[in-house]
């Protein structure tokens, strides 16, 4: 099943547009073959159950290989280890970026946050993969619902204040 993901996640996951583009071309083939021709409303409610559909799906799937990665003792990219190194040299009083003609000049394309927040979960809870990746799978997480949160309130208010 990992190597589906994988697969998955070379060829579409980091293409939104092709992904949404091969949506589209299905629901075109499903509407050219069907045996009857739906009206536009009909396609409106299509289109709503298609969405409806594969967000519950991705409400579904995140969490789920999320927590699964979480559990997993190990980096599953070369580069993964990067971020937790260099917040626990951080947390160890070490510069996060160093000066061009350092001798331990190292090259990474991550912003300081990212090491600090491992810094310090690192300095609080002890070094080690599994509070690496649970920092990580944690702010996913949370991102969904800081996300729902954020999207009720500007619904709720689109609504109590129309144009």
């Amino acid at each position: 099943m990992l190597g589906a993901f994988e697969i998955f996640r070379i060829r579409f996951g980091g293409r939104p547009l092709l992904l949404c583009l091969c949506a589209f071309a299905f629901l075109l083939l499903v509407r050219r073959v069907s045996p009857r021709r739906f009206s536009t409303r009909h396609w409106s409610a299509l289109a709503v159950l298609v969405a409806a559909t594969a967000a519950l799906g991705a409400l579904v799937a995140y969490p789920s290989v999320a927590i699964w990665y979480a559990s997993d003792p190990h980096f599953f990219d070369n580069a993964e280890p990067v971020i937790p190194a260099v917040g626990w040299l951080f947390h160890a009083g070490r510069p996060v970026y160093h000066s061009l003609d350092s001798p331990e000049r190292y090259a990474h394309i991550y912003g300081p946050f990212a090491f600090i927040a491992h810094g310090w979960a690192l300095g609080l809870l002890g070094p080690g993969i599994r509070v690496s990746k649970g920092l990580g799978v944690t702010a996913g997480l949370a991102s969904i619902v800081l996300v729902y949160l954020l999207a009720r309130r500007v619904g709720l208010a689109l609504r109590a204040h129309p144009r």
